[in-house]
């Protein structure tokens, strides 16, 4: 799983094990280490009682909880992704985009073995 950030976006990219993982499990993690006592973390997990994702940040966590109805079926459909504007209790706007992680179109030295085919290299 992959995750960018830029201004008040948040953008995970998640691999094919990635969207099977959270289908079947109800969530997926990555952390990074920065030292024995520090560590950065983000999350999807996936909860039935929401429409919506939305976004929370606490203990060095970034935790976007998803409907889990999207996830029925979504390892082999040809849905992209789920996006939103997620707006916090002080009206701040955080825009949230989960979606799969395609096949780079040009070359690069990035693992890609477990990325989704690209839809674009199938128009061809």
């Amino acid at each position: 799983m992959k995750l960018r950030l830029k201004g008040n976006a948040v953008r995970f990219r998640l691999s094919q094990t990635d969207v099977e993982n959270l289908a079947a499990k109800g969530f997926v993690e990555e952390m990074i280490n920065f030292s024995k006592d520090l560590a950065f973390s983000y999350r999807l997990e996936l909860n039935e009682d929401i429409l919506k994702p939305v976004i929370s940040y606490a203990g060095n966590t970034i935790a976007v909880f998803m409907p889990q109805h999207f996830t029925n079926g979504w390892p082999g459909n040809n849905i992209a992704g789920i996006s939103t504007l997620h707006t916090t209790e002080d009206g701040t706007e955080i825009f949230i985009l989960v979606e799969k992680d395609f096949k780079c179109l040009d070359d690069t030295e990035e693992d890609q073995s477990d990325n989704f085919a690209n839809p674009k290299l199938m128009k061809l």
